[in-house]
């Protein structure tokens, strides 16, 4: 073989493993949106229902905490494992969701950004819990 087919094989190689991988990524794509196929979506109405709540919109933003606050509410609950701190928590992201809210963007959901800030508070009352038992 000469120095220049082996320059062609390599490059034909390379263009193999980058069409393997290409068909991986489409492939893994194509499997989230059957595993969740509304991980992107947004629900409907939510976006008007968040520039409604950032402009100061009271029931906009009812709605927003009537659609989310079961959620929020479990996953407070798994993470502190008490109804009354997980009712505590959930209350406090609320609010601090209303006072924060003129500063969401969109860049991610609004309720993984929720969940982001109920899990702040959760980490805190867990905190909270750890340094109270030591004073005991």
């Amino acid at each position: 073989m000469r120095r220049g087919d082996l320059r062609t094989s390599d490059d034909a190689r390379g263009k193999r493993e980058q069409n393997v991988m290409n068909a991986q990524r489409k492939a893994a794509g194509s499997h989230q949106e059957r595993v969740f196929p509304d991980a992107d979506a947004v629900e409907p109405g939510e976006n008007q229902l968040i520039k409604a709540s950032q402009r100061g919109d009271l029931k906009a933003f009812a709605l927003l905490v009537q659609r989310y606050q079961r959620r929020v509410f479990n996953m407070s609950l798994r993470l502190v494992g008490d109804y009354d701190e997980a009712s505590e928590i959930t209350q406090e992201a609320f609010v601090a969701a209303w006072q924060g809210l003129p500063g969401f963007r969109g860049k991610t959901r609004f309720s993984m950004w929720l969940y982001r800030i109920a899990s702040h508070y959760g980490l805190r009352q867990l905190e909270k819990r750890k340094r109270d038992a030591v004073w005991e």
